[in-house]
Order: C-alpha cells, then structure tokens, then sequence
C-alpha cells in the first residue's frame, strides 16, 4: 500500500520496464495505491551477511544484478542489502527499485558499504577479482 498514488505509479512503471528480468517480482495487478505482485521468498541479504558468510556464487549474483541494472538503463546501479533477497534457490530478487531512473550512482556504494558493514566486502573482491576485474577495480578504488 503506498501513501500517494504518485509513488505507487513510479514503482509501477519502474516495475513493468523489469518485467522480463529474473531479478525482480512480477506484478499481477495494481490500482492507484497498491500492487499485487509475486511473492519474495527468502531472507534479506542483510540478514542473511549476519549468520552466513559471502561465497562465490552469491558474490557473481551481486555482479550480474548490478549488470542488469546497466541493461533496464537504471541511472542508479545500486540496491541496499535490506532491499535484495535471498531466494531458496540461491538466486537474488530485489524489491522497491525506488529512484533507478532519478538518481545517478554509478556504482553499488550501498550494496558494497552493507557488505563491509558485514565484514564481507575482502571476500566479495577476492571472489570477482578475476572474473570481473574492471568491477573489481573500479569498485575498490570507489571505496577507498
């Protein structure tokens, strides 16, 4: 349910323009104030960072979504840890893409600052390191 039905019509759209992307739910239906979409199975990554370690696949998931945001031409490649789910089956799903069209961020500063929150950012670079050196790069020296 959303406040304003300008909220809810951005969330909409951004919605309908991933509708054919694995990383978020589908909708159904909606109204002026609210969307009926696929439910999200799974733990938040935060969550999920506070019990379990990052490992390689997980780590070229995070990879791949922030891809995906390059190819729905998000101006905002970023996502927080809180907004990104687990899925039983290892794959990620995001919710609320709030301001991927509005806001330009270059790189995922949120994802990567809740991962070195969660003391697993060394281990993320070291699992792209070789497979996707220019993120690797780029994104370090953003965090520097």
């Amino acid at each position: 349910m959303f406040h304003s039905m300008d909220s809810c019509k951005r969330q909409i759209d951004i919605l309908q323009k991933t509708k054919n992307s694995r990383f978020f739910p589908t909708v159904y239906d909606y109204d002026s104030y609210s969307i009926v979409m696929s439910f999200v199975y799974g733990s938040t990554l935060s969550y999920y960072l506070k019990k379990n370690q990052i490992n390689e696949h997980l780590s070229f998931e995070l990879v791949k979504l922030v891809e995906e945001f390059k190819r729905l031409h998000f101006t905002k490649l970023d996502a927080r840890l809180g907004h990104i789910y687990l899925q039983p089956d290892e794959t990620i799903k995001v919710i609320d893409p709030r301001g991927c069209y509005d806001i330009t961020l270059p790189y995922p500063r949120s994802m990567l600052k809740g991962l070195k929150e969660r003391n697993v950012l060394k281990d993320f670079f070291a699992c792209i390191k070789y497979d996707y050196p220019d993120y690797y790069r780029y994104w370090r020296s953003r965090m520097s």
